[in-house]
């Protein structure tokens, strides 16, 4: 199998595993609360990464943190938020808090989201950007039916879904540290960038001046 194949593959397992994972902890809240609480809940789940992802950009630039190491501290927010609640799955949580967890839990799926798109298209040939595109939809769509059949099974059981969904952000990191997948590897594999190249955009005409080697040796630093 090439390089590229297994890329592809293993990026649309993160993406199952984040969406998975995303989906349990936000139907658990949904069916332990009441519906205006909830309304409130949906607001800052969907409305507050607008906020936070652009001031997690800073960051990545000082970090220097590729799609993979920021996919990585989505599924560590995700540990976060399903790991609280399993330890507290037996105390009356205050409505505060679960707010500020939503808050945690939306900024999660909002950086596995974005940030497992551009590894997936960093490691698509030019010209399948479209077909790739509709197969990380549909894998993000079966990750979120199945989150939500799983939570809705066992929605009598916080302790259980909380589980569930720490298990497959555990399993997500794994894939993501033992997959051996990158943006430049990957973008090389496909046949977008070469080692005696300079780094270039997948748009034709877009280069930059950095040279693949240089940023290679940056990543090691």
């Amino acid at each position: 199998m090439e390089w590229t194949s297994i890329s592809w593959a293993v990026g649309l397992i993160v993406i199952f595993m984040s969406s998975f994972s995303s989906t349990c902890i936000f139907v658990n809240v949904h069916f332990h609360w009441g519906p205006i609480f909830f309304l409130y809940f949906w607001l800052i789940y969907f409305i507050f990464p607008s906020f936070s992802m652009p001031l997690l950009q800073p960051l990545q630039h000082v970090i220097k943190a590729d799609a993979v190491r920021m996919q990585l501290l989505g599924f560590l927010l995700a540990l976060l938020t399903s790991g609280m609640g399993f330890y507290y799955k037996e105390k009356n949580w205050q409505r505060h808090h679960v707010l500020l967890f939503a808050a945690i839990q939306s900024t999660s799926a909002g950086l596995l989201h974005t940030f497992g798109r551009v590894l997936l298209i960093d490691c698509t040939s030019h010209g399948k950007e479209g077909a790739f595109s509709v197969w990380h939809s549909w894998v993000k769509a079966l990750g979120t039916c199945t989150g939500f059949a799983v939570a809705s099974a066992i929605s009598g059981n916080v302790g259980t879904a909380f589980g569930v969904s720490f298990l497959a952000a555990t399993s997500g990191i794994l894939v993501l540290i033992f997959g051996n997948i990158g943006d430049v590897g990957g973008a090389m594999a496909a046949g977008n960038l070469h080692e005696d190249s300079e780094k270039g955009s997948p748009v034709p005409g877009l280069d930059t001046s950095i040279i693949i080697k240089e940023h290679a040796h940056e990543e090691t630093a």
